[in-house]
């Protein structure tokens, strides 16, 4: 079989191509890979109503003032009353600044709703200088 010069030269153009496009697939050594999302929303399990009543205050000469260092959160809503418990951090603050004092606990795992628990603050708080609660339920 004979082939002229036209003829190799577009079987030798050929040829080159295929040998740069195979090359090309190579480049960068990227494999394909799995892609996703995923979105979920955060939803509280309670909607409001919960509330703070203090301990009984304690007197300081030093101020003069009056301290608390305890306080119940009231009105747990059954949405919060679940195995494992749900767990809760309350600061109190001056609401302009940092954290007086905080408490850290847990809520009731069973039993009627409304419900209630107990909280001790990490330290003695002046009662005049509370003007913000933030309590973050978590879990």
């Amino acid at each position: 079989m004979r082939i002229n010069r036209k003829g190799f030269a577009l079987l030798a153009g050929g040829a080159a191509i295929l040998v740069v496009g195979a090359s090309a697939t190579t480049l960068g050594g990227l494999t394909p890979s799995s892609l996703g999302a995923n979105t979920t929303v955060v939803s509280g399990c309670q909607n409001g109503g919960l509330g703070v009543s203090w301990g009984t205050p304690a007197y300081s000469a030093t101020g003069p003032t009056y301290t608390v260092n305890s306080g119940t959160i009231t009105g747990i809503a059954a949405g919060c009353i679940t195995s494992p418990a749900k767990q809760f951090r309350l600061d109190v603050s001056t609401g302009a600044a940092s954290s007086l004092a905080s408490a850290t606990g847990s809520f009731p795992t069973s039993g009627a709703a409304p419900q209630s628990t107990a909280f001790t603050l990490s330290g003695a708080v002046d009662a005049q200088s509370i003007t913000q609660v933030t309590l973050v339920v978590y879990g």
